[in-house]
């Protein structure tokens, strides 16, 4: 089942990213500064790994923060893992595992 699971959250993770790569880093930023909060964690993935972007991991926790205060998982997920990490923020790894927490109430199956 655990399996099964996996294989379903990395296809929807494939889906999603292949949404929103196609998506230029204007549009991202506009609809981000408009309250679209999956812009937002769109936007702050390409600015954790350098997408079309200069890397800056301090804006992708600033991007992700957004999004999961709004209770977007992946965004918790990936800002936990900034925590847990020291990527961008003071290594925290109490707060990365609250972080990982909320994502798993809000929705991720990871």
């Amino acid at each position: 089942m655990k399996t099964i699971i996996t294989i379903i959250f990395l296809l929807l993770t494939v889906i999603s990213n292949q949404a929103f790569a196609q998506k230029s880093i204007g549009v991202l930023e506009k609809e981000c500064a408009k309250n679209n909060f999956e812009s937002c964690f769109d936007l702050g993935y390409k600015y954790n790994n350098g997408e079309g972007i200069r890397q800056d991991k301090f804006k992708a926790v600033e991007l992700y923060t957004k999004a999961c205060d709004v209770g977007i998982a992946n965004g918790c997920y990936n800002l936990g893992n900034h925590y847990f990490n020291g990527e961008g923020v003071r290594q925290d790894k109490f707060k990365a595992v609250e972080l990982y927490t909320k994502a798993c109430d809000v929705g991720i199956a990871n």
